[in-house]
């Protein structure tokens, strides 16, 4: 008999709904941002502030025309709840699709963050984003701080 291997906790992953994986399978950019900002809520347990610059800055490869077609097709198509702020920068919450025509928004205070029994989810290790992207800190009102 094998030896038993532990299973790693579910707070070492970040959890990726398949269908947005399967409806965005043409833009790996907008599946990289939902990864980024369902890592930083996971971590702050708040709506994320979060810029384009910030984003452009954390991964030089990409274009601001590029974050900025990622962003909005995430908000139009349910993925992400946009929160403006005059003044300040845009907050953004993931969520897990529309459900009833309705974006649901993760919960912290929620077992497995309010995720329907129906949607299923890929688990993404966080370390991913953590030691091969660097980490990003976002903030309101400056630069989001990132280090690698």
């Amino acid at each position: 008999m094998p030896p038993s291997i532990p299973l790693l906790q579910p707070a070492t992953y970040v959890l990726l709904p398949l269908r947005l994986i399967s409806t965005l399978r043409d833009n790996p950019r907008a599946i990289g941002l939902y990864s980024l900002i369902a890592r930083l809520y996971l971590i702050t347990h708040v709506p994320v502030p979060l810029s384009t610059p910030d984003v452009v800055r954390y991964d030089p490869t990409l274009s601001r025309g590029a974050v900025l077609r990622a962003f909005e097709r995430l908000v139009r198509d349910g993925w992400l709840i946009e929160t403006r702020h005059s003044g300040r920068k845009t907050h953004y919450t993931p969520t897990w699709g529309r459900i009833s025509t309705t974006p649901r928004p993760w919960r912290i205070d929620a077992p497995l963050l309010d995720r329907p029994r129906h949607v299923g989810a890929l688990r993404l290790d966080r370390r991913l984003l953590d030691l091969c992207m660097g980490k990003l800190t976002p903030d309101p009102d400056r630069s989001a701080l990132i280090t690698r």
